[in-house]
Parts: structure tokens; C-alpha cells; sequence
């Protein structure tokens, strides 16, 4: 970064349509991120974006480069919706310019497939990786360091759509090609080998999963330090393999750890700090901790109702297990309170006005109170 800095004083010489001084800011913003300043680095590749397309052209390959950083940036900051429709038209256009083999629209094929990952959109997913992973294998080789990311990617979308037989003994030979030819410490071989972790723990193999997760945080937190972006996100999946695996004591010491630091610096619109707060309620109920259990729940219920909105469907959801767990603790004032402001507030609505998911709520909703 210091580096980066003592060069861009040559950028503000150069003309602002010169590619090097676009390259020279583009370098600045991916130092920004890699230092775990999301937001500012957001805001200056946002920006960079619109001048490379104004100076350079949308099919420029820098351009491109810098649009795929944005998403990707987005994404991780808990926005795959927004970063999907970027790269979908961006993919689309590089098709049509420059083919589909381009090493540009392959970078962001390969990111769209992520994206679609992330939306739940499994088949599809699956589907585009696939073609990538072929497409690659049949240039470069299967075992080729910009194949084997391909290789990886494909085997944890198979995971996350439940085809886990499939993919995990792929998975576990193209981890242990990335790390044979990148090396234990390299950033690809890190995130290969998370998500080796995490198909592990998805079939339940925690005695496997865990000490892997436990070496990845290690080597993270050494290399990137603590508070880095990179490291929480591994340090708050722990407490949640650790729960799954039915250890909740250990879940709860953990996420006390490392919720304060993700709070400051991913911020609570963040889904890993829904999905820690989510797990650390479950876990505190789990040993008997009532006022923890109903701690976590109010504040996720505020954090999503603050990012997401009072009806949308998630913090509807979360309402209506704190209801159950105030309505258990005969804590009933505060029970009804809550129903008042969440449940019952959503279903005066008229449902022409509500999402396919909200209207699919509802309908839980008065089924259960039918079954009551």
C-alpha cells in the first residue's frame, strides 16, 4: 500500500483517459480491500468503474477487470443480488464482443456462477461451472493452477445443492493439487481448503472439518492479522460448525470473541453477523442461558429490521422465534409485543401489495394459527 501511494502522485500527471493512471487507482482500491476497508474500497472502484467507462469503453478489458472487482467486493459485503445483475449484462455483452473462450468473459462467467451460487440458484450454478471447468480443462490441463480454482468452485456448488457424494472426493484431489501447487499458505490454497471445511461439515464429518477450519483461521489471523475481512469470515463460520456439532459451550466462547470485532468491521448488515447471532441464540438455549438467548434474538431483530425492513420475511421469521422463546420464559407481555409489531402488522397488509414471499409467510402463519 505504501508503495502504491508513493506512485499515484505519477497517476495525477497522467491524462484521466491514460490506462495507467486508471491502473495505478485500481491498484490503490485492491489495496484498500485486501487491507479489510470495504466500504472506501467499494466507493473507489465504483467511481473508477464510471471513469474507465467513459475514457476506455465498456468491452475494454481494464474496464472489465474493474467491474468484476466491484461485484465481487459487493458480494462479499452481503449485496449478490446487486453484483449478479452487474455481471449478468457485463457477461452477456463479452459474449456477443469478444466470445466466450476470452479470458475476460471467462473472469466474469466465473463470477456470475458465484453469484448464482450465493442466490440459491443451484441448477444454474452448477450448470455455468461446469461448462467453465471443461472449457478449462480442455485449455489448460486439469491440474493447471487457473483450472484447479475452477475445479474447486464446481465441487462446493455441487456441495451446497446436496449432491455431497458427488463432489467430495474430487474436491478433496483438487485441494490437494492446489496446495501441492501453490503452496499451504497461498491465498487460493486457504480458500480451498475452507471449503473442503465446510462440505465436511455439511455432511457432518466435524472431526474432520473443525481442525481444518481451526489450521485455515490460524493461518489467516498470522498473515492478515485479526481483524481482517478474510479472517473473520472464517472465525464466525467456527462457532457455527462448533454448534452443529454439538458442542455449544465452545460455539458461545468463540462467537462472544469475535462478534464485537465482525460488528465493527463488516457492520450489522452483514448475513455472516445474522447468522452468528442466529446461532448464538440456538446455542444459549441449547445450555440454559435464557437472557443470552433472548439477548441475541432482540438484537438480530433489530439489526434486520434496520437492513432489511420490519416485514421483510427473515425478520418476520426471527420475530416470531422470539415470540415462541419470550411466550416459553411466560414473559407474555413482551410475547404479544412483539406479535403486535411484527406478525400482526404484516398480515393487515393487503397481500396484493406483498412479495411471493411474504404472501407465502403469511399463508405459514394463519396455517399454524389454524392448527392452534
Amino acid at each position: 500500500m505504501v508503495l502504491i501511494e508513493r506512485v499515484l502522485p505519477q497517476a495525477v500527471r497522467l491524462g484521466k483517459s491514460d490506462p495507467r493512471r486508471i491502473e495505478l487507482y485500481f491498484s490503490q482500491a485492491l489495496a484498500i480491500a485486501e487491507l479489510g476497508d470495504w466500504p472506501r474500497a467499494r466507493d473507489r472502484l465504483q467511481a473508477l468503474h464510471a471513469d474507465s467507462v467513459r475514457h476506455l469503453g465498456e468491452a475494454n478489458v481494464l474496464t472489465s477487470r474493474i467491474a468484476m472487482a466491484h461485484a465481487r467486493l459487493i458480494a462479499k459485503m452481503g449485496e449478490p443480488g446487486t453484483a449478479r445483475q452487474m455481471v449478468e449484462a457485463l457477461a452477456q455483452s463479452q459474449i456477443a464482443e469478444l466470445g466466450k473462450e476470452d479470458p475476460a468473459t471467462l473472469d466474469s462467467l466465473s463470477t456470475l456462477a458465484m453469484l448464482r451460487a450465493m442466490s440459491r440458484d443451484h441448477d444454474a450454478s452448477v450448470s455455468l461451472q461446469q461448462e467453465l471447468v471443461a472449457i478449462q480443462t480442455r485449455r489448460l490441463g486439469a491440474d493447471h493452477p487457473a483450472t484447479l480454482p475452477h475445479r474447486i468452485t464446481l465441487d462446493n456448488m455441487l456441495t451446497d445443492a446436496g449432491r455431497n457424494d458427488e463432489a467430495l472426493p474430487v474436491l478433496e484431489s483438487a485441494v490437494k493439487a492446489m496446495v501441492r501447487v501453490r503452496g499451504p499458505q497461498h491465498a487460493q490454497s486457504l480458500r480451498a481448503q475452507l471449503n473442503l471445511s465446510s462440505t465436511y461439515a455439511r455432511m457432518k464429518q466435524f472431526d474432520r472439518a473443525i481442525p481444518l477450519q481451526e489450521q485455515v483461521a490460524q493461518v489467516r489471523t498470522r498473515l492478515l492479522g485479526p481483524r481482517h475481512p478474510d479472517t473473520l469470515f472464517i472465525q464466525l463460520n467456527r462457532p457455527m460448525t462448533l454448534s452443529q456439532a454439538g458442542r455449544p459451550h465452545e460455539a458461545l466462547d468463540l462467537v462472544a470473541q469475535m462478534l464485537p470485532v465482525a460488528l465493527e468491521v463488516l457492520g450489522g448488515q452483514h448475513p455472516q453477523v445474522h447468522g452468528a447471532l442466529k446461532f448464538q441464540a440456538a446455542d444459549a438455549q441449547a445450555v440454559g442461558d435464557s437472557a443470552l438467548m433472548i439477548a441475541s434474538s432482540r438484537q438480530l431483530l433489530a439489526l434486520q429490521e434496520q437492513f432489511k425492513g420490519i416485514d421483510d420475511p427473515g425478520t418476520v421469521d426471527t420475530a416470531l422465534l422470539l415470540e415462541t422463546r419470550l411466550r416459553s420464559l411466560r414473559r407474555v407481555a413482551e410475547a404479544d409485543a412483539v406479535h403486535q409489531r411484527y406478525v400482526t402488522a404484516l398480515l393487515a397488509r393487503d397481500l396484493a401489495t406483498l412479495s411471493d414471499d411474504q404472501r407465502e409467510l403469511v399463508a405459514d402463519i394463519r396455517a399454524d394459527a389454524n392448527k392452534r
